[in-house]
């Protein structure tokens, strides 16, 4: 069984985006899986590895979350 994550987006692209500069900052090699509809929401399922911290993947939160904030202010997405 693969250790995963979940993230909710309203882009895959985007999503694509953070992840792809994550692993370049901090060297770690996170996948997405696939993306999921549930309910009108979309998930990104993230692949991560084995040994990765709980710090590593609070920092992925946290790079997501910058990253819609910054999208928001700048009125580039509104979800």
């Amino acid at each position: 069984m693969k250790n995963t994550i979940e993230i909710p987006t309203g882009s895959a692209e985007i999503l694509s985006e953070v992840l792809d500069r994550f692993n370049t900052t901090y060297k770690v090699n996170f996948k997405i899986l696939s993306f999921e509809d549930r309910d009108g929401v979309e998930f990104g399922i993230v692949e991560i590895t084995e040994n990765t911290s709980n710090n590593m993947i609070f920092m992925f939160g946290f790079f997501w979350g910058a990253k819609v904030n910054l999208l928001r202010q700048q009125g580039k997405i509104d979800w």
